[in-house]
């Protein structure tokens, strides 16, 4: 249904009010693209957690609701397209520090197979 708004509509850019961009945004991409807008043209007023599961008021969180829907097609307005790009990255980590906290992030880094890169500096 969306696309087909986007369509019949010419829209060249799209605001979701709903819930967390966490949970649809990427669905909401994927729709944009098969209408034809780029994906990054796409703003999400998350009105769900922001609004109306922290407030008890109706009234200020319908108030709320609006100001966050606002803000997001303004927003949306000043976007620019988009294009991805793919890099190609080496795994490396260097921790900093032998305490307690630098061991421990080490360990971890290393039980999920990073390389660490160790380092020794000349000092004069």
């Amino acid at each position: 249904m969306i696309r087909d708004d986007i369509k019949n509509n010419s829209l060249d850019r799209v605001v979701v009010a709903a819930c967390s961009p966490r949970m649809h945004e990427s669905t909401y991409k994927k729709v944009l693209t098969a209408a034809g807008i780029n994906p990054y043209l796409l703003e999400i007023a998350n009105i769900r957690e922001q609004a109306s599961w922290v407030h008890h008021d109706k009234n200020k969180a319908t108030s709320k609701a609006f100001d966050l829907i606002k803000m997001a097609l303004e927003k949306v307005k000043k976007d620019e397209a988009l294009s991805s790009m793919s890099a190609s990255v080496i795994q490396r980590v260097l921790v900093i520090g032998a305490g307690i906290a630098g061991i421990q992030t080490s360990l971890d880094i290393a039980n999920i197979g990073m390389m660490l890169s160790s380092s020794k500096r000349n000092r004069a």
